[in-house]
């Protein structure tokens, strides 16, 4: 009893174990395959997968849009299906019978259940062979009697013209080749052939959505084209002249050419200069956030000294007029400044404010007292008109010459007298005050302003 109990559990822990490892599912595992068709299956025929049986097909099903649910029950082999597995309808020869060929997958997530809680492979994941019978069906009647009428006809058509049909080979060959080239270009370009029939498909589904406004661009394009149809003359009249434009055009592309050619040097110039012009760029960016309240505050100066401006505009007139009047003022003081230098007037203004200071040097308890000299000349007694006697302008010497200067008066024997001086006659003395007071009239009426 003790070895039977122990054997029991023994056998229930290798139930448990091999449930455990099998995910739960057991030897059984159910899966559901839709076909479009299955013509040649019956509940009974084989599964397999990689050529290798791992099941049979339980039931057939008709599906409520018309679709064959093939049940399969998979004893062996890979466990569960994937997302991605793939099954199709093979024939084990040419006349024998079906059988289901599966792919389980290699996805990370499992094949999804249906409603039914069944795994399911979907009809997009299935295909159906076409078998022999059905391309023996093809031919059947009236089919083969239309393709024994061509053979015949062919024959008759064909008849003793076997050097023609041998040239016409010939002739095809190069042909051929060319069309062997472009399907092997074609099969090439597969996927990209594969894309664009699938954008194309794309594009007509949603033209096909919007059938109004294609019709609507249909109408409109038809209205382009008759108003371009009734423009037509003038239309090739720009046609025809687009030759010249196009060579001007070409000229016009020279050029540029040349520019661009003649520019590359300096743009390279300026590609090496770039990054030192960044750096201007930022130190004039830190330079003027600094200047941007003294901006703002000429702009309020401005904005204050603007009517003060406006109220300066009269007093800058009067100031332009004074300008205009005051022209000849510089040349009459270049003219005194002249005839002064020229006739010692300087000298002798500072001649006698140091006569002037020296004669009220002194002074008592009461005041300054101005000296007063009154030198007698003898010679001038008897004669006014001798040299140094007067001191008038029209004098010799112009009144400057003293009577006790050597020159005055009677001389020693042997003195060395100084050259003569050009005497100047009473009348150009008169010219020569007339012109210096005409001259300086302007000045002082100024100054006297």
């Amino acid at each position: 009893m003790r070895w039977a109990a122990t054997a029991a559990v023994l056998a229930a822990v290798v139930v448990i174990l091999t449930l455990a490892l099998s995910g739960g599912r057991g030897p059984g595992y159910r899966v559901d395959v839709v076909f479009d068709t299955a013509k040649g299956i019956v509940p009974g025929q084989l599964v397999k997968v990689a050529g290798a049986r791992v099941g049979t097909v339980d039931d057939v099903n008709l599906t409520p849009d018309r679709k064959a649910r093939l049940s399969l029950s998979i004893t062996s082999g890979p466990q569960p299906f994937r997302a991605d597995a793939t099954c199709q309808i093979l024939p084990e020869g040419f006349i024998s019978e079906n059988f289901v060929e599966c792919d389980p997958g290699s996805a990370g997530a499992e094949l999804a259940p249906r409603p039914n809680g069944v795994p399911t492979v979907p009809v997009e994941h299935t295909t159906v062979p076409i078998a022999l019978q059905d391309v023996i069906d093809v031919f059947a009647l009236p089919v083969d009697q239309r393709i024994r009428l061509i053979l015949n006809e062919l024959g008759l058509a064909t008849a003793a013209r076997g050097a023609d049909l041998n040239e016409i080979l010939r002739r095809a060959n190069p042909t051929l080749s060319k069309s062997r080239r472009v399907l092997a270009i074609l099969a090439g370009q597969h996927r990209e052939l594969t894309n664009a029939i699938g954008q194309t498909d794309e594009v007509l589904t949603r033209l096909a959505g919007r059938r109004a406004d294609l019709r609507s661009f249909i109408a409109r394009s038809a209205a382009v084209t008759d108003e371009t149809a009734r423009h037509s003359e003038p239309l090739g009249r720009a046609v025809a002249e687009l030759p010249p434009l196009l060579d001007a055009t070409e000229t016009g592309l020279a050029a540029l050419r040349r520019i661009s050619h003649r520019g590359t040097p300096m743009l390279r110039d300026l590609r090496d200069a770039a990054p030192a012009l960044k750096d201007v760029t930022k130190s004039l960016t830190a330079f003027a956030r600094p200047g941007r309240p003294a901006l703002q505050r000429l702009g309020d100066a401005a904005a204050v000294g603007k009517p003060a401006i406006e109220d300066a505009r009269p007093a800058i007139a009067s100031l332009r007029d004074l300008g205009s009047d005051t022209k000849p003022v510089p040349r009459q003081i270049a003219q005194l400044s002249d005839s002064l230098a020229r006739t010692g007037g300087i000298e002798n203004v500072l001649k006698l404010t140091y006569q002037l200071a020296a004669q009220s040097a002194a002074y008592d308890s009461t005041s300054h007292m101005a000296a007063i000299y009154i030198g007698l000349y003898p010679q001038c007694l008897l004669d006014l008109k001798q040299r140094g006697c007067s001191h008038a302008y029209s004098a010799p010497g112009n009144g400057t010459i003293p009577a006790n200067a050597p020159s005055a008066g009677p001389q020693k024997p042997g003195a060395v007298l100084p050259a003569k001086t050009k005497t100047t006659s009473p009348s150009e003395a008169r010219r020569a005050v007339n012109h210096d007071q005409k001259n300086a009239a302007p000045l002082l009426d100024f100054l006297l302003r």
